[in-house]
């Protein structure tokens, strides 16, 4: 078997003195392949930044809605919006984690409404955070973004209605529990 060995002109070669070339000018190279991929023909995404506003008036549940519409129109891959998805529904359980330790301490309401903002802020961080390569990957190709009013106004309302129906079970279950 024949291996590779030292050359005095050209650093290292086969050994027994045959180039082997798969060069073709016809083909390119691997180096001049384009990196981003061309857009797909679905509806446009939403900008990252104003999904902020639609988390804190529409609470978790719209920034989580929100993120996953936004992932499938940015052509994220499947494991991407599951993560979305696994974030959303881990700060929407601690949100009422803290909502029932701080009710069983007799906090007063402004505190409760800062836990929901903060978790849902923190929930739009975090999803942002995955979604940011995407965004990125579709501004250098240079798209447009749809605007966010209608999508958002209507995630902000349904986010807060749920999560009002939610907390108003919490606070009945918490009543009947601590009575």
């Amino acid at each position: 078997m024949r291996g590779y060995g030292p050359d005095r002109r050209a650093g290292w070669r086969p050994a027994d003195e045959t180039w082997v070339t798969n060069y073709s000018a016809d083909e390119p190279t691997q180096l001049l392949r384009p990196t981003i991929s061309p857009m797909s023909q679905g509806p446009k995404p939403w900008r990252l930044e104003p999904q902020l506003g639609v988390a804190v008036l529409g609470g978790v549940v719209a920034c989580t809605a929100l993120a996953l519409l936004n992932a499938r129109r940015l052509d994220a891959p499947e494991q991407v919006r599951r993560q979305l998805l696994q974030v959303g529904l881990a700060c929407f359980v601690a949100q009422f984690v803290l909502l029932a330790v701080l009710e069983a301490f007799g906090a007063p309401t402004a505190s409760l409404w800062l836990v929901l903002i903060g978790a849902s802020v923190l929930a739009y961080l975090l999803q942002a955070r995955l979604v940011r390569r995407y965004d990125r990957a579709f501004q250098r190709r240079d798209g447009e973004y749809a605007p966010l009013w209608k999508p958002g106004l209507i995630a902000a309302f349904g986010g807060r209605f749920v999560d009002g129906a939610a907390m108003f079970g919490l606070l009945i279950l918490l009543s009947v529990i601590l009575r």
